[in-house]
């Protein structure tokens, strides 16, 4: 997390796979029998998304694991006004639902 030049904040995080199975088969992937994974902010009260952010949920695809180490990690960025708290809320195929409360100032 970071201000910028206009006094909000920057949120970036890095979401990686540490597993060494990739969460989606390649040919699953391929005819669409999994959901590509997704990255979202709820955001608390006094927290509001600036007019130059991407949106709420992005889309992340899908991870592989370690047996290839160029599409492990995804990184999604968010830029905010205000402060008070956000709920991250990571979602993929295989690797389930993570979520993570951050407090943004």
């Amino acid at each position: 997390m970071k201000k910028d030049d206009d006094g909000n904040t920057v949120l970036t995080v890095t979401i990686s796979n540490t597993g060494f199975l990739p969460d989606a088969l390649l040919q699953a992937n391929l005819v669409k029998m999994v959901r590509q994974g997704q990255a979202a902010l709820k955001l608390g009260e006094g927290v509001k998304l600036a007019p130059n952010s991407p949106a709420l949920t992005q889309t992340i695809g899908t991870f592989t694991g370690k047996l290839d180490e160029e599409g492990q990690s995804k990184e999604v960025t968010w830029i905010l006004t205000g402060s008070g708290t956000v709920e991250l809320n990571v979602r993929s195929t295989r690797g389930g639902t993570i979520q993570k409360s951050i407090t943004v100032i």
